[in-house]
């Protein structure tokens, strides 16, 4: 391998290490507090591969879904606990404005990379759904994510965070 592809992948890695920082602070986070489980880290790269979900039929029923309540396509919509990004991409394609935040870098940087620079309407950010800006979704989508919060204070700290980042009409799907 030449030492400019190394050194490409060098500082390119370096840039994401320093934007998973500045994030982190946007969020408030102490990236040494973020459990690193490895289905979230280690293997995030294959998390698509162990979890086959069919994300497009999903998506149909979910923008439905979105519809039949008013939050039309160039709405803004959170993906919270997005992982890979699946569904962020695909109700972007929709023509949704979405942004996914999850705990977990690894993966975020695996939804960034599926992305590239195909769907605009999409962002991906490390982030705690914990801390969520004030009156800013039409509609929150948590696919999974409440999986892994086991006591009742986390759970009632996120929904209190997804009603305070719901616009006033907002709307909320979730599945565990």
């Amino acid at each position: 391998m030449s030492r400019l592809v190394l050194k490409n992948r060098t500082v390119r890695a370096t840039r994401r290490a320093a934007e998973r920082e500045r994030q982190a602070d946007e969020f408030n986070i102490c990236m040494s507090e973020v459990p690193r489980r490895p289905f979230y880290t280690e293997y995030g790269w294959a998390f698509d591969l162990l979890v086959d979900r069919p994300v497009r039929k999903e998506c149909a029923v979910i923008s439905a879904w979105l519809v039949d309540r008013g939050v039309l396509p160039g709405s803004e919509i959170l993906d919270a606990g997005c992982g890979t990004g699946r569904y962020a991409i695909e109700l972007a394609r929709r023509g949704y404005v979405v942004h996914g935040i999850d705990l977990s870098p690894d993966l975020i940087e695996v939804a960034r990379s599926a992305n590239g620079e195909v769907h605009r309407g999409v962002s991906f950010a490390v982030g705690n759904i914990a801390h969520l800006s004030p009156s800013r979704y039409a509609a929150i989508l948590c696919r999974g994510v409440l999986n892994d919060i086991v006591d009742d204070a986390g759970r009632d700290a996120i929904f209190g965070a997804f009603a305070g980042a719901l616009r006033s009409n907002g709307v909320m799907s979730r599945r565990g």
